[in-house]
């Protein structure tokens, strides 16, 4: 499987300097499933990134683009 998406997602994560549970607190996403995103293990979608979709309001799409 390809894991473009993964590999960037990390890269954008490290680049800002931010944990995985810096991340998760943000994102309102699990530290295992972004770690699994980033392993090319687990998908994530947009709509998972749709503020209505997340437990915190903090974190934005633009994080990945």
């Amino acid at each position: 499987m390809d894991n473009q998406i993964g590999e960037e997602f990390k890269r954008l994560r490290k680049e800002r300097k931010m944990t995985l549970r810096e991340l998760s607190d943000r994102s309102g996403l699990s530290v295992s499933f972004l770690s699994q995103v980033e392993r090319g293990i687990s998908t994530i979608t947009f709509t998972s990134l749709r503020p209505q979709n997340r437990r915190s309001p903090r974190c934005k799409c633009q994080f990945l683009l």
